[in-house]
């Protein structure tokens, strides 16, 4: 096997769990089945990779029930330059909460996976 093959390899096996750990989160905070998780994890995946990219409209349901339709992005020449001043330490990963830059409001926001919107 060579080098870029192994890579791919690892790469890939870095998603599958990444997908997965989010579904688990899903199901234990959600109380639904392991398929409705699965199928919201690979959407806030699908979603996460598209933001990384280009500007992304999106919608998802808050913590009041409204629905909130978004317009997000991840494109790091998008995002605020970070103040290494104030920074604080980095925080473990929480994977069922989806973060993005908010281009409406101009600030970093988040919302459960669980509350994403399936097409």
């Amino acid at each position: 096997m060579s080098q870029n093959t192994d890579s791919h390899a690892t790469g890939l096996n870095v998603e599958l769990s990444t997908i997965m750990r989010t579904a688990w989160a899903v199901r234990k905070s959600e109380n639904i089945s392991m398929s409705c998780a699965l199928k919201l994890a690979w959407k806030s995946f699908k979603l996460k990779l598209r933001m990384k990219t280009e500007v992304v409209k999106f919608a998802f349901r808050k913590i009041d029930g409204t629905l909130r339709e978004a317009v997000g992005t991840l494109v790091s020449d998008m995002l605020p330059k970070r103040d290494e001043s104030t920074q604080t330490k980095e925080r473990a990963k929480n994977y069922g909460v989806q973060v993005y830059f908010d281009l409406d409001r101009n600030c970093f926001r988040s919302f459960k996976v669980a509350s994403l919107l399936l097409n």
